[in-house]
């Protein structure tokens, strides 16, 4: 899947003191990478399907200060259909490994839980391997994508956006009754965590060219709810596809969605009650809710939603997704919305009408 000569290990130090904790060697995972410049060539209009790819070749962008073997990220590039899609990673990619990592170091007592410290990435040549005759090989079998034509113009045109829009994010639109839904299985489930499955449509706007998710259902799903865990169960994905059969209307896979229930049933221990009282319920992805999407969605377009239900700050509704090889918060709009009457009426009409009256 990856085509380069290096591997890379993790130099973690002190913030403050900048001592030197020691290396840790990391085994990359470059299916993220690879998904994101999928998505690049699906969103230009380059290519109709993930299949029949090429591997992904990846370059060390070096530290320029510091030099070689340090490196301030990698680029990655992706050649199909007589053009390419490449785009430079930083080092922010090895976020989560680095965090796994200072683990050790508090287990062998360098870093204490919860101290600050910072690392680089170092990238060095890889050792010629001996060369053996394979026994076997396996070949990735990519799954064809079903890829709906639509115009974005006329999801827009009632669409309400929730957060900032970034250029690198492509537009994610939710069905009201999929929030709606979403928001009464959280409130029903009380302190417990819930949870679902996100089925809807990949679009394309040929036009533009774009590509967009239609999120039109929520499936609930048969997982186990704790107070601060959500599992799902082997008979989930089965549920799902047959519910998605039963509705046969080419629907796929499109995310999950799972809630933060900050709801706390009142006990004798008053001083607990109140710790949990003055808790701020901010949004995030845990770091088994970044494994289950990893392993259950890496496609580039897949979506996690998130409600957060809070006695102090009330409901809200958050999605993350894949921005170039990292879960990141990101925007969604939402449509079919019980607006008034005349709410798609657009601005320049109403003018030319107040011009008319008043001469």
């Amino acid at each position: 899947m990856t085509d380069h000569p290096f591997e890379y290990v993790l130099e973690l130090w002190h913030k403050l003191p900048g001592i030197v904790l020691g290396r840790v060697p990391i085994k990359i995972d470059w299916v993220p990478v690879r998904e994101a410049l999928i998505l690049d060539l699906l969103r230009r209009g380059v290519i109709d399907q993930p299949t029949a790819l090429p591997s992904i070749s990846v370059k060390p962008v070096w530290d320029e200060h510091i030099g070689p073997p340090a490196i301030i990220g990698f680029r990655a590039t992706l050649a199909a259909a007589g053009t390419e899609a490449s785009r430079i990673f930083t080092t922010t990619y090895f976020k989560a490994q680095a965090q796994q990592a200072s683990r050790l170091f508090v287990e062998r007592g360098g870093l204490k839980q919860g101290e600050t410290f910072e690392y680089c990435v170092l990238a060095i040549p890889r050792r010629p391997a001996a060369q053996t005759s394979p026994r076997f090989s396996l070949t990735q079998k990519e799954i064809p994508l079903l890829i709906k034509p639509a115009k974005i113009e006329r999801l827009m045109a009632g669409a309400l956006l929730f957060g900032t829009q970034k250029p690198q994010d492509f537009p994610v639109f939710f069905h009201w009754r999929v929030l709606e839904q979403a928001s009464l299985q959280t409130r029903k489930a009380g302190s417990s965590e819930t949870g679902g499955l996100l089925v809807g449509h990949v679009c394309r706007d040929a036009e533009l060219p774009e590509l967009f998710l239609e999120i039109t259902e929520l499936i609930p799903a048969s997982a186990q709810g704790e107070l601060t865990r959500l599992s799902f169960t082997p008979d989930t994905w089965t549920d799902v596809q047959a519910a998605i059969d039963r509705r046969n209307r080419g629907e796929i896979w499109l995310g999950w969605f799972h809630s933060h229930s900050f709801y706390y049933e009142r006990q004798h221990d008053t001083e607990a009650q109140e710790r949990f009282d003055r808790k701020i319920a901010t949004p995030f992805l845990s770091e088994e809710d970044c494994r289950l999407h990893r392993v259950c969605f890496p496609r580039a377009y897949g979506i996690a939603l998130l409600i957060t239900d809070s006695p102090r700050s009330g409901m809200s509704w958050t999605t993350f997704g894949w921005r170039s090889g990292e879960l990141a918060r990101r925007a969604f709009h939402v449509i079919r919305t019980p607006l008034p009457t005349g709410f798609e009426i657009k601005g320049e009409k109403n003018e030319s009408d107040r011009e008319h009256v008043m001469q």
